[in-house]
């Protein structure tokens, strides 16, 4: 969608690997108060070679990241524009749009704005993904009452003989539940990222300065036992009647001018994974060598995105009936080769 690329279906992907690896030095470097720097910003004047003091190296290295995965992506895209075999895609709209007719390009500034964009589109929606998807596979092994009804719900609607659509969802209000659920019970941001008061004002009688960071405690809104019942039960009910509790999409996207401005392109896509994972797949737990169920107990990693721990777990078609609507949509929609070779040697 972002830049007509096709990820390697059968191997490894360069530019998902590249893509993963900024993102996780992303969720350090972004980590509220985690660097001495951000206590004490004079160090920020110590040379480079200080004993003790590597940020600024790191801060190098994981820049070169942060512009590669911006950078290279997109002079793919222009490669293939000028060869006249891209797919349409964000960034090959926006460059014909903004393009000047005559002839001269696009303009620096048109240039860094659809390069920042995509890179956004593309990066914060890849992890993020990743990092509800995972949470719910885990609730799905630890809860399996609440796969069981989803299941049941899907049956009831869309049967067997096709993939859910969004076209359902109104029709599944269980799983419209799931899918928030799977916001609330394992935040993707706990502390959120940080605003700044743009103005001095007063709350509750705390006096806030201009200029103030505030760092919104997602995590605890999200699991504040004064809104949400038994708070570490994943419980899609919970926002059906009459329970009705408050719909976690406002807290788990953000605020502001700093809201997630993919969230409804999230939404979607997180409905519809899980909507079909759970209409053709059971998740069960693992077993080791003597046949005992092995235990998920996932914690969150250190940084500002809550990716979760590994965790073993079994995937098993739910039957040769639901395998059915998987063959057809592959054979409706076969894989091709991947376009990592045509990268070149920008990703080693």
């Amino acid at each position: 969608m972002a830049y007509g690329y096709t990820i390697e279906p059968a191997k490894l992907d360069p530019l998902v690997e590249l893509t993963d690896r900024m993102m996780a030095e992303f969720s350090q470097a972004a980590a509220p108060m985690a660097w001495p720097v951000d206590l004490i910003p004079a160090l920020r004047y110590l040379p480079e070679n200080t004993p003790g003091f590597t940020f600024k190296k790191t801060a190098r290295k994981w820049r070169r990241s942060i512009l590669q995965s911006a950078y290279i992506p997109y002079r793919f895209v222009r490669r293939q524009m000028a060869a006249g075999t891209s797919v349409e895609s964000y960034v090959s709209r926006l460059v014909n749009e903004l393009s000047s007719s005559d002839g001269s390009g696009l303009k620096d500034e048109d240039e860094d704005a659809i390069v920042w964009t995509a890179a956004s589109l593309y990066g914060a929606a890849a992890d993020t993904m990743v990092i509800t998807l995972t949470a719910f596979t885990a609730a799905m092994v630890m809860f399996p009452e609440v796969q069981r009804r989803a299941q049941e719900e899907i049956d009831g609607v869309v049967g067997a003989e096709r993939l859910p659509t969004t076209e359902d969802r109104g029709n599944l209000p269980y799983v419209d539940a799931l899918v928030k659920e799977s916001l609330r019970w394992w935040p993707i941001a706990p502390m959120g990222f940080p605003h700044v008061a743009t103005t001095a004002l007063e709350y509750r009688g705390m006096r806030i300065p201009k200029g103030t960071f505030l760092l919104p405690a997602v995590g605890w809104f999200l699991h504040d036992p004064s809104v949400y019942s038994d708070l570490e039960s994943f419980d899609p009910s919970r926002f059906m009647s009459p329970r009705n509790e408050p719909d976690p999409a406002s807290e788990a996207f953000g605020y502001g001018r700093r809201v997630c401005s993919g969230r409804f392109f999230a939404d979607s896509s997180l409905w519809l994974n899980i909507a079909r994972s759970l209409a053709c797949f059971s998740f069960d737990h693992q077993v080791d060598a003597s046949g005992k169920e092995i235990e998920v107990n996932i914690t969150p990693q250190a940084g500002v995105l809550s990716y979760a721990t590994d965790f073993q777990f079994r995937v098993t078609p739910r039957s040769d009936e639901h395998v059915c609507p998987i063959r057809r949509f592959e054979a409706e929609n076969p894989l091709g080769s991947g376009d990592a070779v045509l990268l070149g040697d920008e990703v080693a």
